[in-house]
């Protein structure tokens, strides 16, 4: 039985598999409230739209050598902010990242530790996303803000991984993924 280069759904004995083992740990890069009790002052930057200091993390969602399911989704929540002087905007591009850890030490922690390589580029549309359902906060030099708080929904169908936007309750659709 030919399966088109594809590997098959079901084991020698006919049970359905219910997922696959990672291989690598996958992830992408965030920026957290900096914690002196945790980051290093070197990795701190200030974040003018939250007037804080914040570090540049990766955000694991699957480790290496867990089973991914192709029956539940993967969340990832984002937050972005932009001027609200300044026009909405248009799109905001998520980078995929995989860490092979050959030794099973673990993934990084920070952006500049370990080997870590790029998977996809996500080109996230924000523009899709109506102004007037975006909250709105003034900082501490006056400025006023828009926040974008937006979740990505990766399911995997093998071989595939399919990505969608939500905001609030609302799906605007696939992102579209190029992959390095």
């Amino acid at each position: 039985m030919s399966t088109g280069g594809r590997a098959p759904r079901r084991n020698q004995r006919g049970a359905r598999m219910k997922g696959r083992s990672a291989r690598h740990h996958y992830g992408t890069e965030s920026a957290k409230e900096w914690d002196e009790n945790v980051h290093e002052e070197s990795r701190r930057v200030w974040s003018a739209a939250n007037s804080r200091w914040e570090v540049n993390t990766y955000d694991w969602f699957i480790h290496k050598n867990t089973t991914v399911s192709e029956k539940k989704p993967i969340c990832l929540y984002y937050h972005t902010e932009c001027l609200a002087s300044q026009r909405m905007l248009d799109s905001v591009t998520c980078t995929i990242v995989k860490c092979p850890d050959p030794n099973d030490n673990g993934a990084p922690l920070f952006v500049d530790d370990g080997e870590v390589l790029p998977v996809a580029n996500l080109e996230v549309p924000l523009s899709r996303i109506p102004v007037k359902s975006l909250k709105k906060r003034q900082s501490e030099d006056g400025q006023e803000w828009l926040i974008v708080d937006f979740t990505l929904k990766i399911t995997r169908t093998s071989p595939k991984f399919h990505y969608d936007l939500i905001c609030g309750t609302k799906s605007y659709k696939r992102v579209s993924a190029d992959f390095v």
